[in-house]
């Protein structure tokens, strides 16, 4: 197979990744915290829930990644999809919170053994490592084919909701598990020595691990430190204004399938923001793109929480979601670029671990300022992590 039919078979196979965990986020996003409060939990169970499970999955984060490395990227991403189809059918048949709750960790650890390993995977069979036009242009296609996800997983969710709510999880489950019965037989992987099962995986985790450890902490990769600690800060900016903004528009009046609807329809509206993100970066460097952007973020937060009317609300969620998606892509970029190739999966793996405390804090601690404070002053807490991320974005990155 020519080199070009190769590249266009690992790019496809890596959009329709992102294409599922699209669908995937959509709901767990616009529908999860307002399904666990239908079935009879409240806001400080849900949200400490979530952010426990988020703790489990850094648990994981380390070692799935340098199993990806060290054996296999290929049996690590079919293993994710698998996992996570079985975690979603959990939520789909369970009530009971403790089942729930399992199955909603069970779901946070498959995604360990894609996060990092999918980019490192398609990065390293490209070898678009230091190209920085090529990185972009890649994540840029990679996060436009994640919003077709996000529109139809909206849409899932707002006919099935009127249906039955819990038919969502059913959806998720059955894509999932499809998904990774394609991906083992389409999904390319260069060989790689076998590693042997006595204690060849586990003694090569804790080297690459270490190897990741080393890497950040060496005073000569401030880029990449830097683009670490923006994804700590942007993390609890924008994990706790998930949690906010489907009970900010409930508050405002709309149904959790309105909810879901809705969330597709801004989908639709900010379709263009990866390839926004691409060109203005392209242009103006990723430095400056990623801290305005960062505080236009925080802007756009602090005034939909406080905002008193259904329609404002939803135009700042379209500039908060064009910010969000127009960035993500740079920033993967970003990291990308500043890391080396013989690690990237644990690298990547260590930056999971990075989200998954932002994320734990941010959650369980949102939760609380919610309930015994209120909406509108968690989004300014919101908000003002997005500018604090700016700041980092502008003092790390170089250009």
């Amino acid at each position: 197979m020519s080199q070009n039919k190769t590249g266009s078979k690992v790019k496809k196979t890596f959009y329709s990744m992102g294409f599922v965990n699209g669908i995937r986020r959509a709901v767990m996003v616009s529908l999860a915290i307002l399904y666990f409060i239908s079935v009879g939990y409240n806001v400080i169970e849900v949200t400490s829930l979530f952010a426990i499970s988020t703790i489990i999955m850094i648990l994981f984060e380390i070692p799935t990644g340098a199993f990806a490395d060290h054996f296999s990227r290929k049996k690590s991403i079919v293993m994710s999809f698998i996992l996570l189809g079985i975690a979603f059918f959990g939520l789909f048949i369970f009530r009971n919170f403790w089942l729930l709750g399992i199955s909603w960790i069970l779901g946070d650890i498959a995604w360990t053994f894609q996060s990092g390993t999918a980019s490192a995977w398609v990065v390293d069979k490209l070898k678009y490592g230091k190209n920085k036009k090529n990185l972009a242009t890649l994540f840029a296609r990679a996060f436009f084919f994640v919003q077709i996800g996000l529109i139809i997983g909206g849409l899932v969710g707002f006919i099935l909701v009127s249906v039955q709510f819990r038919f969502v999880w059913l959806a998720v489950s059955l894509t999932n598990l499809i998904m990774a019965v394609i991906l083992s037989k389409y999904i390319e992987e260069d060989k790689v020595k076998s590693a042997k099962f006595e204690f060849g995986i586990i003694s090569g985790s804790f080297i690459k691990a270490k190897q990741a450890i080393v890497f950040l902490f060496n005073k000569q990769n401030k880029q990449a430190r830097g683009v670490t600690l923006a994804l700590f800060l942007g993390t609890i900016a924008t994990a706790s204004f998930f949690v906010e903004y489907p009970l900010i528009l409930s508050n405002l009046g709309l149904s959790p399938s309105l909810v879901s609807g809705l969330f597709a329809l801004v989908g639709i509206l900010v379709l263009f923001a990866p390839f926004l993100g691409e060109k203005t970066a392209h242009k103006f460097g990723f430095k400056n793109f990623l801290g305005i952007s960062s505080i236009i973020l925080g802007i756009a937060i602090i005034l939909m929480g406080l905002s008193q009317s259904l329609l404002f609300a939803m135009i700042f969620l379209v500039v908060i979601r064009i910010s969000l998606d127009a960035t993500d892509a740079i920033h993967e970029s970003a990291f990308q670029h500043s890391i080396p190739s013989n690690c990237r999966a644990t690298l990547g793996s260590a930056t999971s671990v990075v989200w998954g405390v932002a994320n734990s804090l941010a959650v369980w601690a949102i939760g609380l300022v919610i309930t015994f404070v209120g909406l509108g002053y968690a989004a300014i807490v919101s908000g003002i992590f997005a500018v604090l991320t700016a700041i980092t974005y502008f003092m790390t990155l170089k250009k």
